[in-house]
This record gives C-alpha cells, sequence and structure tokens, in this order.
C-alpha cells in the first residue's frame, strides 16, 4: 500500500479488488458450475471438477494485477474442496 501524501494513510494498491469480492466471485462460479455438470460423477467431486473452471479464473486475476481477488477465489475454492472431503468422509464413516 501506497501512502497518501497528503493524509499519510495508505491507499488501495492499484488495480484495486478485494477478497471478499473474490469470494463471492469463486461462490458465484461454483454455482453456475452446477448446472453445466448435471448429474455426471464430476458433480460427486466438485472439490477437484472446480479446477477446471477456478485455475483460469485465479490466472486471469493474477494476471490483471488484481491480488487480493485472486486470494479470495482461492479462498472460495478451498472451501468447497474442504466442504467435499468433510462430505466424504462422512459418506465413507456410515458405510
Amino acid at each position: 500500500m501506497i501512502p497518501d501524501p497528503r493524509t499519510g494513510i495508505p491507499s488501495p494498491e492499484p488495480g484495486y479488488s478485494n477478497v471478499g469480492l473474490g469470494i463471492l466471485l469463486g461462490f458465484g462460479l461454483q454455482i453456475l458450475a452446477m448446472p453445466l455438470m448435471g448429474r455426471t460423477p464430476a458433480l460427486m467431486f466438485i472439490g477437484a471438477a472446480q479446477l477446471i473452471y477456478m485455475i483460469p479464473a485465479i490466472l486471469f486475476a493474477n494476471a490483471r494485477g488484481l491480488h487480493r481477488l485472486k486470494k479470495g477465489l482461492i479462498i472460495a475454492a478451498s472451501i468447497v474442496a474442504l466442504l467435499n472431503a468433510a462430505c466424504w468422509g462422512l459418506i465413507f464413516q456410515f458405510s
């Protein structure tokens, strides 16, 4: 962050973005992808299948210098992968 010469308060970095927007965008991508998967086995493995569309989104944000947005996308992808792993853990525990 670069401090504002008038106030001394750090201003947002160039290419300002925020983590919350990245998380919302990441979950939005997840919601949009579900109908496209239909009832295929990919829906069961959404934690791994999300790499198909999340990696390009993360690389796009990185190339544009939107580093906070990139962090938000990574957080959203991690939450979905962890929830998917937890669900599989419950399935195997009770079967």
